[in-house]
This record gives structure tokens, sequence and C-alpha cells, in this order.
């Protein structure tokens, strides 16, 4: 009780923060080049990080109030500008605007044409003066502040702020500026819905996530019926053994869909997405192999666990990609969906691992007696339905 009252009084703060943003950026921070937005987002993370939850919120709203304060100044410095009588002869021409303000001094318009450049790419502007404008109300968003505000609110268990949060911040996706970090908030905006039971806006996220992946996106669907035939026909070791595909971005998506849909009695889609799955996962894990040993061939997967054994190295990656679990529910979707060969195949090489675990003892239990599991009961579910 006590901890749920400490983060409301902390909710109320941020929240007055965000209905007096002048006051209270006099008493908690000054808009000066020793404290700009971003380094105050990056104190927020420390304090997050060290568990200092309400110290972080107060943080990330100082670093978007800073920031929208920032170029929305910038914005009305160059209104200020074209509201002269003679600059507005120049209607929607940018560069006859910017050349008068540089060559008459004025320095807060040049100022803000020069943080405006480069932030976004001048020519996306197409000379317009209309979309300069535009473009400062958008910077005045902060979508990263969003994104960890988010976090703030997902590890107080807080899932519903927490997605909007995140949804806020994939809408300025394009002003993400750490590398990955769009793809990043996928996966967690996924994460939450997951949490919540939202399982068909779950599954929405993660094919969201796939709009990348070229391959499976690819419109005549040629190479996922040829890699679908190999592996049904000829066997996981041949499939291994002909296809490579690296798409680290998307795995996760893939496998995680795919379980899934094995839970939810979908088993055609749950065959598709997990042979994405294991097919990047084995794809990083060989091309690791040859990376380290000169001649290595990849030759089947009895051979390739063997390796493993002497690579322990690669463990924490097959961990974090749950690479057994994958490949046991690759063999039961494969055998619910009618292909029992491909099935047993997969289920022998995992009978004789130890190193799969628990997968391992279900592997030995499906030789003995095959059968497609129970689907999990996921309440609210409609997906299982269709």
């Amino acid at each position: 009780m006590k901890r749920i009252i400490c983060f409301t009084l902390t909710a109320l703060t941020a929240l007055m923060a965000r209905t007096a943003p002048q006051v209270f950026a006099q008493t908690r921070t000054a808009v000066t080049p020793e404290r700009p937005y971003w380094f105050v987002l990056e104190e927020g993370k420390s304090k997050f990080r060290e568990g200092a939850y309400g110290d972080a919120l107060l943080d990330f709203e100082d670093a978007r109030n800073i920031r929208n304060a920032m170029y929305s100044q910038m914005e009305q410095d160059m209104i200020d500008l074209l509201s002269r009588p003679d600059v507005r002869r120049y209607k929607d021409n940018l560069e006859m605007v910017d050349k008068f303000a540089r060559e008459q001094g004025y320095l807060r318009a040049r100022d803000a044409l020069d943080e405006l450049y480069y932030r976004i790419d001048k020519n996306s502007l197409n000379n317009s003066v209309e979309k300069m404008l535009a473009s400062f109300k958008k910077l005045r968003e902060y979508p990263e502040a969003d994104y960890w505000i988010g976090e703030m609110y997902r590890v107080e268990g807080e899932l519903v702020i927490s997605e909007k949060q995140y949804r806020k911040a994939l809408q300025g996706r394009d002003m993400l500026e750490p590398p990955g970090l769009a793809l990043e908030i996928e996966y967690r905006l996924a994460s939450v819905l997951k949490e919540q039971r939202d399982y068909n806006g779950m599954e929405a996220a993660y094919e969201n996530i796939m709009r990348s992946d070229t391959l499976w996106r690819e419109s005549n669907g040629f190479a996922r019926r040829a890699m679908a035939r190999t592996l049904k026909a000829e066997g996981i070791d041949r499939f291994l053994k002909f296809y490579r595909y690296t798409n680290p971005q998307t795995e996760a998506a893939h496998r995680e869909l795919g379980f899934y849909y094995l839970e939810t009695g979908r088993h055609g889609g749950a065959v598709e997405h997990l042979t994405f799955a294991v097919i990047i996962q084995n794809s990083a894990i060989i091309g690791e192999l040859a990376r380290r040993e000169f001649d290595y061939e990849y030759k089947d997967l009895e051979t390739l666990f063997a390796s493993l054994e002497r690579r322990k190295e690669l463990k924490a990656y097959m961990e974090d990609v749950d690479y057994y679990h994958t490949l046991y529910a690759l063999a039961d979707a494969l055998y619910a969906n009618g292909e029992e060969k491909t099935a047993r195949g997969i289920w022998t090489v995992l009978s004789k691992t130890g190193e799969a675990g628990e997968w391992r003892g279900r592997a030995l239990s499906q030789l003995r007696s095959p059968r497609v599991e129970t689907a999990a009961a996921i309440p609210g579910n409609t997906a299982a339905r269709r």
C-alpha cells in the first residue's frame, strides 16, 4: 500500500509538471546549455536503472518539457521572422527566407534553421516554409522520453499506461535516434499486450515487426514454399544444409507467434513461423561455427549438437532464443500438420541431446506415443476459433 501511495504522489507531481510546464521548469530544471533535454533524459535513465522510479519519472517529464520548449521557441522565432512585411513576399519559398535571415542578421531564425537542418534532411522540406513550420511542431515531440515513461510504468505494473506510451513513442519512430530502439519498443509493446491477455493485439504487434522481413513478405511466396517442401519431403538435416537466412530482428516475433499458434491449434501457421525461427537461429549458430573453424561445414543436427558441446560461448545465445524449445515446437507443429516422419526426425535428435533438458524428455515421450498435445487455454483469445 505504501508503495502505491508513493507512486501515486509521483504521478500527481508529474501531472502538475505537464499542466504547468513553465512553473515546473523554474523549480526543477533550468533550460540552459548545461542541462539540455538529452542530458536530463540520460539522468533519468540512470535513476531508472537504480530503481529510483519516482525521480526518473520527473526527469523523463522534464526532458520532454525542455525539448518542447526549445523547439516551440524556435518555431516562434521563425513565425516572428515570417510576420515581417519584407519576408511575407517570399510566400512558401524557404530558400529565400533562409537567405534573408542570414544576410539581414536574424540570428535566432538562422540558428533555428541550422538546428532543423541538422535534425532532418533539408531536401525533405521541398523548399517549403509550410513544411519547415510543420517540422518544428513534430520536433517538439520526444518519442524516446515517451518510451522511457512507458518503461517506468511497465515496471510498476501499470500496463495500460505503458502500452499507450509505447504506441505514442512509435508514432514518432522516425525521430527515435538510438539504432534499433523502434524495434525494441515494438517488442515491448507485444510483451505488455501479452501480459494484458490481449492476444489479438499481441499477434498484430508481432506481425507489424515482421513487415521488415523481406523473405516473409515476399509477394509470390516462392522461397517460403520451396523451404516448406524441402523440410517436409527431405527432413530437418537436408533443410538446414540447403538454406541459410539471417534476420535476427524478426526471429523472436516468428518464434513467439509460432508458439502462440501451436497453443491455439493453428498448426499450419505454427509450422511457417517456427520454420523461420529455426532457420534464423541455426543460420546464426552455423555462421558463428564457420567463423571460428575455417573448414567447418554443416552436416546434420546431431553433428552440430556435438560441435556445440565444445562451444560453450554459444550457450547464452541458445538460451536467449529458446533454441531446443523452438525445435521441439516445430516438430510438434509438423506432427499436428500431418508430417509425422519429419517430426520424428527432430524428436529423435533431441532425444539424444542431454543439453536439451526438458525438451529431451518430451521428445522421448513423443517418440513412444506421438500425439497432438492439448492446446493451452488462453482466456479471452479469439484466434483459436478462427
